[in-house]
Formats: C-alpha cells, structure tokens, sequence
C-alpha cells in the first residue's frame, strides 16, 4: 500500500497495538502528515467504529499546543485512519532509550504534559494510555500527547477481545485493570508517574516477562523503587511519586494539574539558590520579594501584614489577602442556621495550610489584560460595557477562569490557581462558625449586592463594611465565583479534615458565594451551588488564590 486516497505514504514510523502510523503526504496541500491506520481487525467491529469516530470529534476541537493536532478522520476502501500534525521530534520512548536526562529536561517535559493533559481533565477527557511511546515532540522540542481516544474507543466497544490487553501493561492504572472504579484524571495521574519514573531512572517501573507478571505488580505488589536515585533526584520527588502510584486513585493526585504543582515544590527544593524563598510569607512583614519570585523583576508591588499586590501589567494589580494556617468550621448546622441545606452537612472541622486569596474577584480590566496578552479566546466572544472596568469578570465559564490563573502564574512565578471549596469557605467566614462574612446578622444594602438590590454587578470591594475577617471583600452577593473542586452533594461526609481538595471527578463544578440576583439564604458563606464547566452566566466570576 503506497497511497490512500489523497495521501502518499512514505516510511513506517511505528506499529503498536491499535495500527500502525506512516509518514504521508497530503497531495492536496502539499504537507506531510502522520497517518495512524488502524488494524483491520478493529474494522469488523460496528460499534468501536461508531465509538471511535465520536471519540476523534470530541478530541477535533481540543486545541492545545501540547495535544496532537487532528486533520481528518476518514474510511477509505475499508481502511479507517487518522490524519495528524506530523511531529518530527521522535518520541519520549526514544528519548529515554538515546541517554539520562538531565533534571531540568524531565521538568520541562513534565511541566508540557500535565499542561496539556490537563486541559483535556477540565474537559472531561481521559487518555488511559499515557506511555513514553505516545509523548511525542515537534521539530523544536515541544510535548505533544497523541493517541487520545482510542483505549476508551476498544474498551467501550469491546474490540479488546480481539486485540488482547487494551493499553499499555506498564503503565496501566490499577483500576482498568479491575474495572472499578471507573477511570478518573487519577486514572492519568498514575500513568504519568510511571512515566516519570522512567525518565529519572531510564528503567521501566511495572516490567515482567508476561502481562500476568506485570498485573501482579500493579494490583498487589506496588512499586519497588531502587535505593539509590540517580544524583539530582530531589528527595521530596519520591514522595510524589508514592502518592501518584497508589493503587486506590481517591488517594493519588487529583489530575495532572495538582501533580505538576508537587513536582515542582520537589524540584524547587534544588534550585533555592536561583529562587528567593522565606519560610513563611507572613513572617517577612516588608519583604519586597517572595517566594517564587525572580529578583530580576519587582512583582510585588506592596507588602504589608497580610495584604500584598501583584502586578499583572503596568499600573494594574490583583490584590490578595492572607489567610494563616489552622483550623476552621467548614458547613452548616440545621440547629444555629435556619437556610442549611442537605449538601452542607454534616457540618465539620478542617484544617487548611496558610494561603493567600484574592482580596476581590477577577475584574473586567484584569481579564482583558489576560485576553489580549496571552492570545488566549473563550469559546463565546467576550467583552463588557463602557465603565465597568472594575466591575466583576461574568460571563466566565470554568475553563476560562483555570486558564486565566494559569497565565498569571507564569506572569508571577506564584502558583496561581482557583481556590479549593475550603480555601474559600474559609476566607469568608474564619474560623467562628459564623454564617455571613460580617457576622450571623442578615444582609442588607450595606453589607451586600444582593437579592436584585442594584439589579447588576458593582465596583468590585464597593461593600467595605461586608468584608470577612481576614479582609477579602464581596465574598456575599456580587457575583458567584468558581472554585476548583467537582460537586458532590454528600463530599462532606467523606471528606479529608486537611487540605480537601473534592472529588476526583464529577458532571460539575462548585460555584460559591451567591450573586446580586439571589437572596440572603446563597449569600451565606457555607452556601453551595455548582454548573457545568462550560457554563457562562451573567452571574458568575471568579478570584484567584495561591498557597505559601
């Protein structure tokens, strides 16, 4: 076979369990082209062609630089194949197989594929066959993850009995292998630590001379990791790597997001000489520089107690407010408040980490500032009137708001994120139980834009005397303001009492924080509500947060 319709095929370059992929060229634009065709034996089967090609159009319209590029998804002469970007770079596989890599490599490739992994999780995505073979480069050395969709395709459709084991055995999550609980971002996080490990130690994790032997390894025996790392290894990466590898996924990282963030405190930990770090931020009461910030460029515009500014272009800032560590009374009691509703309970103590939080949520200007710089466009065109600058972002789905963060972190060297549901219950309301930021009275047109008052959003920080006791402002009313974790109505009776971070997975997202259109009773700081991540709503913004 020397062509395929438009295309010419040239050199083979790789054969695997799903097809084998050649170089072509497109003799209609003149390009060249990965083209995966897949095994004839998958072709007998109806429904994982039907899968598969509901699978290739989900993942048509995932754009990121680090997830492949698909052209065409086409059946000729029965022959079903995939046309991709064509990325010359070879694979990690090959990578590892050439020599060590160096700290700062493995960093930078890690950093590229949970950044686009984990656009795929905000969208609800699951890859299930994350291997060395599948991370691929282009011609500047960039990630990007191929293979999206076709594990899920054969394991929905049943093809796997004819194709054996589907997915990689090295890398396989424990529970595909049993089949519970079903696969999760955790499911990716687990791949991505055998993944890391081989690029540390160049030697494959779960290996064996049968699948047998390596599902053994998987299920009941763990990991076994040597006692010597190669030199460079940060000590605090093996701890990582226990949590990433654990064979119940409730108990790993949450998806490829939370996992870069602890690779890099790991990595970190060797590079303090090129970092200015303090033990804790509230301790430097006029440090002009914090941790993680360059010296060569003076972010931190004020400092002072627990409030600082963050300069995100010439002359505009985003304000935060600290939020020292310790304890806190996280929901609500039937017996003190009246509105406690079923998904409040049981009401409970958690203890949280110090942090910083948004003083006021993300504004018109800051979010501006984010589009026009980062080139980044929401899936609906986005714009505000005339004079509200200052007014509160809406009209933000969730996806927006994760993408907004992770761009001012790269602007800042903060870890910038969304903040947990406790993070910001607990900014709202301390840690005295009470039910409103301000106290246990009701709010009024003081404290508040609430319950259609204004009949629209307001001046972000408008109600001073409405702030919480560590000084955040519009944590009642305004708008409601996503925050990291999926929804669950019962998480509370299963959740960790330190550091919760929500459910692995889920059909929503938490919002918190009630809007200028609803009552006092989502005014209350224990108040829950959630929408779809592509949600956009004339009452929904956000405020950014990050950890010290």
């Amino acid at each position: 076979m020397t062509t395929l319709g438009k295309y010419e095929l040239h050199e083979q370059l790789g054969k695997g369990g799903f097809g084998t992929v050649y170089r072509a060229t497109d003799t209609t634009l003149g390009r060249d082209v990965a083209l995966k065709v897949l095994h004839p034996q998958l072709m007998v089967d109806d429904t994982f062609v039907e899968r598969f090609k509901k699978e290739a159009q989900v993942l048509s319209v995932l754009e990121h630089p680090n997830i492949v590029t698909i052209y065409e998804l086409n059946d000729i002469d029965g022959r079903l194949f995939i046309a991709m970007r064509y990325l010359p770079g070879g694979s990690l596989q090959m990578k590892i197989q050439e020599g060590p890599l160096a700290c700062k490599n493995i960093l930078t490739i890690m950093h590229q594929l949970c950044t686009g992994l984990q656009t795929a999780h905000d969208d609800g995505l699951i890859h299930r066959d994350i291997k060395p073979a599948n991370i691929l480069f282009d011609n500047k050395g960039k990630v990007v993850i191929s293979d999206f969709g076709l594990a899920r395709a054969v394991q929905i459709s049943g093809a796997s009995s004819s194709l054996g084991i589907v997915g990689t055995p090295a890398y396989r999550a424990p529970e595909l292998w049993r089949g519970k609980p079903p696969a999760s971002p955790a499911t990716d996080v687990y791949s991505l630590g055998c993944v890391l490990f081989e690029m540390i130690t160049r030697k494959i994790l779960f290996d064996g001379n049968t699948p047998d032997e390596i599902i053994t390894q998987h299920l009941v025996d763990g990991p076994q990791f040597p006692e010597n790392w190669p030199e460079g290894t940060p000590s605090g990466l093996i701890q990582v790597l226990k949590k990433a590898l654990e064979k119940d996924p409730a108990k790993r990282q949450t998806d490829a997001g939370q996992l870069l963030d602890e690779i890099k405190c790991a990595y970190q930990s060797i590079h303090a000489v090129e970092e200015k770090k303090y033990e804790s931020i509230s301790d430097k009461k006029t440090a002009p520089i914090i941790k993680g910030i360059d010296h060569r460029e003076k972010i931190i515009r004020n400092f002072s107690g627990n409030e600082m500014s963050v300069e995100i272009a010439p002359g505009v800032t985003m304000d935060f407010v600290c939020v020292p560590a310790g304890e806190f009374i996280m929901g609500s009691d039937p017996n003190v408040d009246p509105f406690a509703s079923k998904n409040e309970q049981p009401q409970h103590r958690v203890y949280l980490d110090e942090y910083w939080i948004g003083k006021y949520p993300v504004t018109n200007q800051q979010f501006q500032i984010f589009l026009s710089k980062s080139g980044y466009q929401p899936a609906k065109t986005w714009n505000y009137p005339q004079g509200e600058e200052k007014h509160p972002a809406i009209y933000i789905n969730w996806k927006d708001a994760k993408t907004f963060c992770n761009w001012i972190s790269v602007q800042t060297k903060l870890k910038i994120s969304l903040p947990t549901e406790a993070q910001w219950e607990k900014a709202a309301r301390g840690t005295d139980g009470r039910i409103y930021p301000w106290g246990n009275e009701k709010p009024n047109k003081n404290l508040a834009n609430y319950d259609g008052n204004v009949r629209h959003t307001t001046e972000a920080g408008s109600f001073l005397e409405g702030a919480s006791p560590y000084g955040a402002l519009d944590m009642a009313g305004n708008v409601w303001e996503w925050v990291s974790d999926w929804y669950a109505e019962d998480y509370y009776s299963k959740s960790t009492d330190r550091n919760p971070t929500g459910p692995n997975s889920g059909d929503y997202k938490l919002l918190r924080g009630g809007s200028w259109d609803n009552n006092d009773s989502s005014a209350r700081s224990a108040s829950r509500d959630r929408d779809i991540p592509a949600g956009r709503y004339y009452y929904i913004g956000f405020r950014c947060a990050f950890s010290a």
